[in-house]
């Protein structure tokens, strides 16, 4: 980064931004138009859930978590979200199984048969990875 302007530009919210980039191929070219994202903090033990996993009820955040086949809910607080995902910073521990899709159907205990599964690219840093799918209907 080489200069940030200290002023926000409304309505569209931006702010202009200069920074040196290496274009040892000359792909770049004055007057081009470049919208990008800006990592300002990498968290590597963050925990990352698919965003279809998170249920807003009532002004809190939950997610159903798959324990020996039985449904869970658990309430989370969320941190960071990206197009498709969200970090979890407390409620849910790495390696559990959330359930992102069927939710309406759960019940606290309810008999769950999950199956893995595989999401778009995770950037990297973060720790998503595959989620799980649960059929809610009440069969084991």
């Amino acid at each position: 980064m080489d200069f940030v302007d200290p002023v926000v530009q409304l309505p569209a919210r931006t702010i202009l931004v200069k920074a040196l980039v290496p274009n040892g191929r000359r792909q770049l070219q004055a007057g081009m138009f470049v919208e990008v994202r800006l990592a300002t903090e990498v968290r590597p033990k963050a925990v990352v859930i698919p965003e279809d996993a998170i249920v807003p009820l009532q002004r809190a955040y939950y997610v159903w978590v798959v324990t020996d086949g039985k449904a869970s809910r658990h309430q989370v607080e969320i941190g960071v979200r990206s197009p498709g995902f969200v970090e979890i910073r407390s409620g849910v521990e790495a390696g559990e199984q959330v359930v992102v899709g069927g939710q309406e159907r759960l019940a606290e205990g309810a008999p769950v048969a999950a199956s893995i599964v595989e999401r778009g690219p995770v950037t990297p840093g973060d720790s998503g990875g595959p989620a799980t799918k649960v059929d809610s209907s009440g069969k084991d």
